[in-house]
């Protein structure tokens, strides 16, 4: 072994996970045979084995290791793979072909011959329907077929098609294969199958090799073997003969094709005969789930039906890949399509069916029925209770695939009512579909207590998450978030947003504290820079008298640094402890969900404001305090809209901020061509304003106000161009432009306004899920195969966000909303029922509907109740046309029998 191997073997020992296998491959296809002995057999007999040497790589290879060898003519790894106990007859699912067929296709005659070595190698083993000797017969090569017949393969077996090994040797006009077939083999069958033109392998024999005829031995008497039979007369479609052959065969198990031959029938549709085959014996339950899910890609739910009726358990397995079905491209004609959803429908009728099974991109059956625009379909996994905003790898929920006119329906569906005409009139909201996936619901709250220290029961529980990711992608969608006004989706953010205002209330309240602490900071420091200013002004009256703003800056310096903390000790006292709250806050943020945190703008000013806060403390003059008061404020008001009955303020007050920014970019060149051509016309030393050219912009800015000051304007140097410029300015800028963003922003407040209430409620899903994100949060330190090997350290407690504590708080499920359904009573003040949580006669009591949400429920309800009535009396006419229609038909029956019996009588 030389060097490069022993790295290797050492890089393979190493690795703890299933790329091992990749360099094991490069082992293999470089033909390193002493370092793939020495790992294989290292690896193997460890308790347990750490490698599995059938295993199939996954892209591009897609081969095991002993497919590998066979096709690369490694005999020597063929040998040793089969000696540590590689299966020689596992068909590789992704290529459709063992180990035997990869040698014979690719004509290696030293890698076919180690396998024919083993007696484990099933020598008619069929592929694809096709054996080791028709993929010999295929490649031409005369050596490996000798092999296989020398070893004791059947040339009597047909393909799919009906041509066995002969018949194909013949059509390709090989001589020679047709001749080495005839003397290897001690028994043929030549006249049993036909291919599509009825023609047997005798009969092409003949045509083509009339020399070779007489080799042939006569039609025999024999019957030939009836699983080749039965699979002859299947992939013929001749339902009839297959059932009478099967009927000579007594046991099915002697059938090597058994589940073969039941595929096919699947396959075709033949219910019959997939019916008596299952009477007649069963199956294993992983050949079942096969077979059904075959039936289920073809689209066959007479099948399906009695296959379930064999083993209902196996419709679990089956939901995701009904649902992935509905998308794919089938024939045209609407029947296909309603017989995927019917076999999804039986699927979903077998019971207790988890439909919130994922596949191994993250997707749920709702992702793939949502993708397919089945509308059945997705109604009927929003009623089992499937969850809407499920994300997958790719960051995707079903919503994204789903359409206003689906979802409206079922959210309408998930509200009832009971005890109607009484005072106990209570309206039900079922939040199932808002349930996230791992969430214990269903028990009661005292179970849940119960279970809380079990260790089970943490690690089914200590990993929430947040429950708003649906509504939030609901409110980003402007096709989807009119549906926030629902009542459904309406009571449970306003039921979030009652379990956080008390966190809302308590932060807004020790902000105003830092904020009325940092003003009056700012005060006192900025009166003191003012008298010091003055003191120097005065000392200066000899000299030359300096500008205002350069006596408070020389104040500021003789100051140094600590002097605000040496001459206002208790304000900077107050403030140091205020900076201390934000500094941990927001650490505590960043800390439970970094990405969320820096995605956040609003976040980004306070960190901006706590460095200006400190730098105050330090020392800072009253240019940071400038900053710190406006930044302070700004963050005040964002605080402010966090209200309901102030986000509809603040967000018209983005809406129009952002829309004049948007709109003034388009323009932002013509009012600095303005500028320029004013810095170039006005230019004069005695006029300050357009001396540079950051000043004429600063001016022209002021002018956009309607300040144009024009008398101090110098239109002296060019009178003429000068004043036609400024016209010119007046009309495009100040009368046309700033006309247009008055009337964009009167739009803007106007629609905001007839929104009011879909806008609140966007603004209140995005900070409930902000909240959630930081209280669910990312782990600190991701886990990694560190904390596996360092078991000492408290690896759960980095692996925890600082604040995971608040989620118990936030989250409704599952000890808040263990039913995930609650009722509300109209007549009784909107008073909330949590279904699930005992009654404890204060807690509970307290708990208060927005009367809004519950009044339209309530029509929402009264609707529904109208549209059922007019339903029944459409029925009930519909009923008495019928008989009418009869009457009628009686009638005339009558009378023309009457007829009848005039006209015999006159006779």
């Amino acid at each position: 072994m030389d060097s490069e191997d022993e790295a290797l073997e050492m890089q393979l020992l190493q690795e703890q996970n299933a790329d091992r296998y990749t360099p094991l491959m490069h082992l293999l296809k470089n033909n390193h045979l002493a370092t793939f002995k020495s790992f294989v057999r290292q690896a193997l007999n460890r308790q347990p084995p750490s490698i599995d040497v059938n295993h199939l790589l996954s892209y591009p290879e897609h081969r095991t290791f002993l497919d590998a060898a066979a096709s690369l003519n490694l005999p020597n790894f063929v040998a040793f793979l089969l000696e540590v106990g590689a299966n020689p007859n596992l068909i590789n699912s992704e290529r459709n072909r063992a180990p035997i067929h990869f040698a014979a296709e690719a004509g290696h005659s030293e890698a076919l011959e180690a396998l024919l070595k083993d007696r484990r190698v099933n020598l008619n083993l069929e592929a694809g329907g096709l054996t080791a000797l028709h993929y010999a017969v295929k490649a031409d090569c005369g050596i490996c077929t000798r092999l296989l017949l020398d070893a004791g393969a059947s040339p009597n077996i047909p393909n799919g098609k009906g041509i066995t090994a002969l018949h194909m040797a013949a059509e390709k006009n090989s001589r020679e294969m047709v001749q080495l077939i005839i003397e290897n083999s001690t028994y043929l069958d030549l006249d049993t199958f036909r291919d599509r033109k009825k023609d047997t392998a005798r009969t092409i024999i003949e045509k083509k090799f009339p020399d070779l005829a007489k080799y042939l031995p006569t039609e025999s008497s024999v019957p030939p073997d009836p699983q080749y039979l039965l699979k002859y007369y299947l992939s013929a479609n001749d339902e009839a003969n297959f059932l009478k052959v099967l009927g000579t065969v007594e046991d099915l198990n002697g059938l090597g094709n058994k589940s073969e031959l039941l595929r096919q029938a699947v396959e075709k549709n033949l219910r019959a005969t997939m019916k008596e085959m299952l009477e007649r014996d069963g199956l294993m339950d992983e050949n079942l789930y096969e077979i059904a899910k075959v039936a289920v890609e073809r689209g066959h739910p007479e099948i399906l039906k009695e296959l379930l009726k064999k083993k209902p358990k196996i419709a679990e397995r089956l939901l995701m890949s009904a649902c992935q079905e509905l998308g794919v491209p089938s024939k045209p004609g609407p029947g296909n399509r309603n017989n995927r959803f019917e076999c999804l429908r039986m699927i979903m009728e077998q019971g207790d069916i988890d439909v919130r099974q994922e596949d191994d991109k993250g997707n749920s059956p709702l992702h793939y029925a949502a993708r397919a625009e089945n509308r059945e379909a997705i109604e009927l996994l929003l009623q089992k209770g499937c969850y809407v905003g499920h994300m997958n790898s790719f960051g995707s929920p079903p919503l994204a695939h789903m359409a206003p006119g689906i979802l409206e329906p079922h959210l309408d569906e998930c509200l009832t009512s009971s005890n109607e005409r009484t005072e106990e009139y209570e309206i039900i909201m079922n939040y199932q579909n808002l349930v996230p996936h791992n969430t214990q619901c269903g028990a009661d709250v005292s179970y849940l207590e119960r279970n809380r220290r079990r260790s089970s029961f943490k690690n089914r529980s200590s990993n929430p998450c947040s429950e708003t990711e649906a509504l939030l992608f609901i409110a980003n969608n402007k096709s989807l978030r009119h549906l926030l006004k629902h009542p459904l989706l309406a009571s449970f953010l306003y039921l979030k947003y009652l379990r956080i205002r008390h966190v809302l209330y308590v932060n807004f309240f020790l902000y105003l504290v830092y904020f009325f602490m940092l003003i009056s900071y700012i005060w006192v420091i900025t009166s003191e820079a003012e008298l010091e200013a003055e003191e120097l002004r005065s000392k200066n009256l000899t000299s030359i008298k300096p500008k205002q703003d350069d006596d408070v800056d020389v104040a500021e310096e003789e100051n140094g640094m600590f002097a605000n903390l040496e001459n206002h000790p208790i304000h900077s006292a107050l403030l140091f402890a205020a900076l201390i709250y934000m500094i941990v806050r927001e650490l505590l943020q960043f800390i439970s969900s970094p990405l969320h945190y820096i995605g956040s703008p609003e976040n980004w000013i306070e960190i901006t404001l706590i460095g200006l806060t400190g730098g105050l403390l330090l020392g800072g003059g009253v240019k940071l305090g400038s900053l710190a008061a406006l930044l302070s404020t700004w963050e005040l008001v964002i605080l402010m809209s966090q209200h309901p009955r102030m986000s509809t303020d603040i967000e018209m007050f983005k809406t129009v901020t952002l829309n004049f920014a948007r709109f003034l970019f388009l323009y932002v060149f013509l009012i600095l061509a303005f500028a320029f051509a004013f810095f170039v016309l006005f230019r004069d030393p005695e006029n300050e304003n357009f001396v540079q050219p950051p000043l004429a912009l600063f001016k022209t800015i002021i002018m956009l106000t309607g300040e144009f000051d024009s008398s101090d304007l110098p239109f002296s140097h060019f009178p003429v161009l000068s004043r036609l410029v400024f016209c010119g300015f007046i009309f495009l800028i100040v009368i046309i432009l700033l006309n247009l963003l008055n009337g964009l922003a009167v739009n803007d407040t106007a629609e905001i306004l007839s929104q009011a209430e879909l806008v609140c409620l966007i603004s209140r899903a995005r900070l409930v899920a902000y909240a959630e994100r930081i209280a669910v949060g990312q782990p600190f330190v991701p886990k990694t195969r560190l904390c596996c090997f360092i078991n000492y350290l408290p690896c759960q407690s980095l692996t925890t966000g600082p604040v995971r504590f608040m989620a118990r708080r936030i989250l409704l499920f599952p000890r808040y909303l263990p039913h995930f359904t609650l009722s509300v009573k109209p007549l009784k003040n909107y008073e909330i029922t949590l279904h699930g949580r005992p009654f404890t006669g204060s807690r509970c009591s307290t708990l208060k509907m927005d009367p809004v949400v519950a009044q339209r429920a309530k029509e929402i309800l009264e609707a529904k109740g109208r549209v059922s009535s007019e339903d029944k009396i459409l029925e009930e006419i519909e009923t008495m046309r019928r008989r009418f229609d009869g009457i009628e038909a009686m009638v005339r029956e009558i009378r023309e029998t009457v007829r009848n019996n005039n006209l015999n009588a006159e006779d």
